[in-house]
């Protein structure tokens, strides 16, 4: 269960590197809630523990401050295109 918390912080986080998307931002916000609602369901692993609410609060403030240093680390490495609109009429 492990490997799969640690893959899917380094998923959102990869993913706000390539997208470079402020909408990224949203990520942990939909993941960590669906995660811990399957496991509480039982699709995958034995269920939820006590005190799961604060790891899964922990998870979401971890990987949110991991995306946007992701988006920022993406945005410097490669800017988004600016357009200019061209003087010629």
């Amino acid at each position: 269960m492990e490997a799969a918390v640690i893959a899917l912080i380094f998923l959102q986080i990869a993913t706000a590197v390539v997208t470079r998307a402020p909408i990224s931002l949203l990520l942990p916000f939909c993941i960590w809630p669906l995660f811990y609602a399957g496991l509480n369901k039982g699709w995958w692993g034995y269920g939820v523990g006590d005190g799961w609410q604060t790891v899964m609060a922990s998870l979401i403030v971890l990987t949110f401050v991991g995306v946007v240093v992701g988006v920022f680390i993406g945005r410097t490495l490669w800017p988004p295109k600016r357009y200019r609109r061209s003087s010629r009429s």
